[in-house]
């Protein structure tokens, strides 16, 4: 499904070229090219993101390239929140006082590069094994997790 970025509320002087949504292409740079935890959302990725209820704090955003300082943006539809993103950082934790994450469709985008994710909140299973996380994530459309986590050699702690 096309997104069109007025349905967001961009305009031409947000920096936004109205029209059609087009997931933003980053290049991957050395062994950094994967976030280093399943909960860290890589922003660089159009999809779905899992986080479990109550565990909002160990979401963090996540950035491949991080040799300069780039602008951060992240829209839900009804609240917008922008920061500077400090060279040689490749983490932030999520800005829940900022913007709260809540399941539902976002617009995350660093430097002119926007990518569309779902994130949604699920339950945690009562086994705690990776198997059974990664099946709970694949189950809720968060196969880029639940492949993260099969591709982990030690045990999950949540």
């Amino acid at each position: 499904t096309a997104v069109i970025a007025s349905d967001f509320g961009f305009s031409a002087t947000d920096g936004v070229v109205q029209g059609e949504f087009i997931p933003a292409a980053f290049k991957r740079r050395g062994k950094n090219d994967t976030p280093p935890s399943v909960w860290e959302l890589d922003v660089s990725q159009p999809g779905n993101f899992c986080y479990f209820v109550g565990e909002e704090s160990k979401v963090s955003l996540w950035r491949s390239d991080a040799s300069k300082t780039s602008l951060l943006f992240i829209q839900n539809g009804v609240d917008e929140y922008k920061m500077s993103w400090r060279a040689t950082r490749h983490t932030r934790v999520w800005p829940q006082k900022k913007i709260e994450l809540i399941s539902g469709e976002y617009l995350i985008g660093i430097g002119d590069a926007l990518n569309q994710v779902i994130i949604q909140q699920i339950s945690k299973p009562a086994d705690s094994s990776k198997e059974a996380v990664a099946q709970v994530l694949r189950e809720a459309g968060c196969t880029q997790q639940a492949e993260m986590l099969d591709k982990t050699d030690t045990n999950l702690s949540i």
